[in-house]
């Protein structure tokens, strides 16, 4: 594998108006992540930049563990590392070689551990479990399918992890259509394995070109999706924990994307939606080489229980050091959690090569 993975993370002047997000969160909050700062910088696991052709995924638990997963660049294997250390590739279950995929793996942080889930090269979702020894990957789990989900090899699934053991629900592209289905998973109690999956449903109302963004956690009480739709604007629609029912499907207006656009939620009743926007640049249309983010926030007063604050804002670039006078912007971006901090992780393409830009705080 090619180890030389660039990441970047959001640049210095972009800070100011995302601290007001980080609510309750100083600078030590953010520094407690091992190589993440307020500025866009090269991705490094076990000392050596990191090359992913897609992209990576992280999450961290609450002893403070942090795991990234992403797409080998070279041979499309799953790589995973822990706090920035040791690099491994997961194998697969039959023939002892790498599992192999043609998207961006998700790791998910859950009360039984990190799970990473991925799309297989045969449209099947697999996920399996990784422990954590001494701060670093331990043991890696064998892959498992969910069951009465496909969707196409070259789109990823959106996890967020769910109350009580190791349930998710998974969001995800229709294999033969631009519908996008949702499946809950019961991982709590020793037969979850046999009984946990319920099965998949379409989420009324909701088709994409591309795939869609998940996320939840307990101070909100609700999931929020967001996807861009057939006519690439940007939506969201939001589920209350325990309803079998998603609210009514809301444009964002004013922004438009190709790619997938990302949502995170902090523990503290804020969050954010980030996309890369799609813009007509003198009669050419393209994707923005930056991105732009909008604040979401608790409120019970409105529907759903989710307000959109204020308008969008625009991620910057950084510049590039290995290029003089050159500035690398994200074309594709990944929210991530951390406490009452959001994290953002970009992707930034460079002749043809998915050069990964890391964490930058809001």
């Amino acid at each position: 594998m090619n180890k030389r993975v660039k990441t970047l993370r959001r640049a210095a002047v972009t800070l100011t108006a995302a601290l007001a997000i980080s609510v309750g969160a100083g600078a030590s909050a953010f520094a407690a992540q091992p190589g993440e700062d307020a500025e866009w910088h090269y991705q490094y696991d076990h000392g050596e930049r990191v090359e992913s052709r897609g992209g990576m995924t992280e999450a961290h638990d609450a002893n403070g563990n942090l795991v990234q997963a992403w797409r080998g660049y070279s041979d499309n294997a799953i790589y995973v590392a822990a706090n920035n250390g040791a690099i491994y590739r997961w194998p697969a279950n039959a023939d002892g070689g790498a599992a192999t995929t043609y998207a961006t793996p998700q790791i998910v942080a859950t009360d039984y551990g990190f799970r990473v889930y991925h799309t297989g090269t045969d449209g099947r979702i697999y996920y399996a479990g990784l422990s954590i020894n001494a701060g670093q990957v331990g043991l890696l789990g064998g892959w498992r399918t969910v069951p009465g989900v496909i969707t196409r090899n070259n789109m990823a699934p959106a996890v967020t992890a769910m109350p009580r053991g190791e349930s998710v629900y998974l969001a995800y592209h229709g294999a033969t259509s631009d519908q996008i289905y949702g499946a809950f998973f019961n991982g709590f109690g020793d037969d979850r394995y046999n009984t946990g999956w319920q099965a998949p449903r379409a989420i009324p109302g909701v088709f994409s070109s591309s795939t869609p963004s998940i996320a939840y956690n307990n101070s909100w009480n609700h999931l929020v999706l967001t996807w861009a739709g057939t006519d690439l604007q940007v939506n969201y629609s939001t589920q209350l924990y325990g309803s079998a029912y998603w609210s009514t499907p809301r444009q964002i207006a004013g922004v438009s994307t190709q790619n997938s656009p990302t949502v995170a939620l902090t523990d503290n009743g804020a969050g954010q939606i980030a996309v890369t926007p799609w813009v007509n640049n003198g009669g050419v249309w393209g994707t923005d080489g930056g991105g732009q983010i909008i604040t979401i926030r608790s409120d019970g007063n409105q529907p759903a229980g989710v307000r959109l604050d204020g308008g969008w804002t625009t991620v910057t670039g950084a510049p590039d050091p290995d290029v003089h006078g050159g500035e690398l912007e994200p074309d594709t971006l990944h929210l991530v959690n951390h406490g009452v901090t959001l994290v953002m992780l970009g992707v930034v393409w460079s002749d043809a090569v998915n050069v990964w830009k890391g964490s930058g705080r809001f």
